[in-house]
């Protein structure tokens, strides 16, 4: 198997001191890698060399005008480490749309070398994922997805896969628990604003039976005191021709 393994490689453009992975071009062009020592062995130098295609598939040549661009990364590179690196400004055309690697030269701390034909480099991920730089583990990759993401001939897999797809699992175990918890305190709080909405209506049905037994009461007391008035006003009338009478 290949010392090397491959996550991804994108070409991107740059402008100024500013580079981008995207597909706008600025005239120049670089290339972008992510890899995987797969070795058991540190790295000392890694040098890509990369073929551009137009959008007709025709060859595009370098700053150099040669038909493959070289980029040299700089060690170390322990074993089991995943590293991006980013080669600016390689072809001065904006022609460029697809790149791939034509072949990669592997030089370790130990004196010996490795070359691999873009042909033969292993591809860790068989859909797109994001992977950290820096010494793997379960958590240096992105679980939005399950492990048929990843390529199960490749090194990386082999080592990880298990300990990726348990971390996976968790994390959506976790997700799960999260979700089920958020829709219990959003239950609880419907719940709460019904209990408190029927609540305001006991205290508004309460206060309004309160105030027609009060209107109640006071259209009966002022019938009572206009029954007096008419009682007392009788009793004067009737009082007042007793004593016109004995006169």
């Amino acid at each position: 198997m290949a010392s090397i393994e491959l996550i991804s490689n994108d070409w991107g453009s740059s402008y100024g001191d500013e580079w981008k992975v995207h597909k706008i071009h600025f005239g120049w062009a670089g290339a972008v890698t992510q890899f995987y020592n797969a070795s058991d062995k540190e790295i000392k130098y890694v040098t890509f060399r990369y073929a551009a295609y137009n959008a007709v598939g025709d060859l595009v040549l370098d700053k150099s005008n040669n038909g493959i661009a070289s980029g040299r990364l700089v060690g170390p590179i322990p074993p089991d480490y995943v590293v991006t690196v980013t080669f600016k400004d390689l072809w001065n055309s904006n022609l460029v749309k697809r790149i791939k690697i034509d072949e990669v030269f592997v030089e370790f701390i130990d004196g010996t070398t490795e070359t691999i034909s873009g042909n033969e480099l292993v591809s860790v991920c068989i859909e797109a994922a994001i992977i950290r730089d820096g010494k793997v583990g379960p958590r240096t990759c992105c679980y939005f997805k399950d492990i048929s993401t990843f390529n199960p001939d490749s090194i990386f897999f082999k080592k990880h896969g298990e300990e990726i797809e348990q971390e996976r699992m968790r994390r959506q175990a976790e997700e799960k628990a999260k979700k089920e918890e958020s829709e219990r305190r959003y239950a609880e709080f419907l719940q709460k604003q019904e209990e408190e909405k029927k609540e305001k209506e006991r205290r508004a049905e309460e206060i309004r039976r309160k105030r027609e037994e009060e209107e109640k009461k006071a259209k009966a007391k002022a019938k009572l005191q206009g029954i007096i008035v008419c009682a007392v006003i009788a009793l004067i009338a009737i009082i007042s021709g007793i004593a016109g009478a004995c006169s």
